[in-house]
């Protein structure tokens, strides 16, 4: 009866999503390690991990419904990696969103405070670290204290403009980063797949960033809503920006044990993400059948 009910979803929010013009969602069933880390060769990424050249791994399970998904190649490695989507958008033409569903598991023995940021970029030739040249704004998962025992997180947002970063804390507003939302800080629970999505709003010069963390279990069914937070950042370089390109960054020993189901779209609502997402795990089901 699931299987069922989640084709009819999948059905029903379709037709949203259709008219979202280069809306793109990718479920990494067709990848392996290889295809993933070569850039620009016909998987449409840009990888990077931080200097180690094994980069990101596809793992044959473990993924939404035990099917293909990324990981880290070693999390016992000290650095992190970036995907960068190659495909642009035009920030100018409305609201961009990435997004992924994102399990996390050994937080208590992670010592890196933050799993995994969802961003855009003025540029789809660099990742999302200190190279002078490049723009970009991430919203990423962030432990409220350092220390292993701690599960507490909040969300940061982090811009960079020409090399030089900056990191802003959801917890505190700022002129240069006002927050509004329902909750400054969640509580992971170990092994637990969350929905995680990042929309970003060009409003003159500023830039808006709406953060939405959401429960799912291991098929992609969504529960609760455990954080939903907007900062509004003041005089962004990404916002005047007429190109940008989607993207996340990972970290090796933060938590991450699992990215599936990565989404960039363009002009999204709810709905439409919803149904990028079901539709990915009812063709998956249809494959295994």
């Amino acid at each position: 009866m699931r299987k069922i009910a989640l084709s009819l979803v999948a059905a029903g929010l379709l037709a949203s999503v259709a008219p979202v013009a280069q809306a793109a969602l990718i479920t990494f069933d067709s990848y392996t390690t290889g295809t993933l880390n070569a850039a620009n060769t016909g998987n449409a990424w840009l990888v990077n991990q931080g200097g180690v050249s094994t980069k990101f791994d596809i793992a044959a399970s473990g993924g939404l419904s035990n099917t293909k998904s990324i990981t880290t190649i070693d999390q016992s490695i000290q650095a992190d990696g970036t995907a960068v989507y190659q495909t642009a958008f035009n920030p100018t033409s409305g609201p961009i969103t990435v997004s992924a569903y994102v399990k996390l598991s050994n937080l208590a023995n992670d010592n890196t405070t933050i799993p995994i940021g969802l961003g855009i970029s003025g540029t789809n030739t660099a990742y999302y670290n200190a190279v002078a040249g490049v723009d970009y704004v991430l919203a990423r998962i962030s432990r409220v204290n350092n220390g292993y025992a701690n599960l507490t997180y909040t969300m940061q947002l982090q811009t960079e403009n020409n090399g030089s970063a900056t990191t802003y804390n959801w917890i505190t507003s700022s002129s240069s980063f006002a927050t509004t939302g329902t909750a400054a800080q969640w509580t992971a629970t170990d092994g637990n797949w969350y929905f995680v999505a990042a929309t970003f709003t060009k409003s003159g010069n500023n830039l808006l960033t709406n953060l939405k963390i959401v429960n799912s279990d291991n098929a992609g069914v969504l529960g609760t809503t455990v954080f939903d937070q907007t900062g509004t950042l003041a005089n962004s370089v990404v916002a005047n920006d007429t190109t940008v390109y989607g993207g996340f960054r990972a970290y090796a020993n933060g938590g991450m044990a699992a990215i599936d189901n990565v989404t960039v779209v363009p002009e999204p609502t709810s709905l439409s993400l919803l149904g990028l997402g079901a539709a990915g795990l009812l063709l998956r089901r249809r494959k295994s059948v």
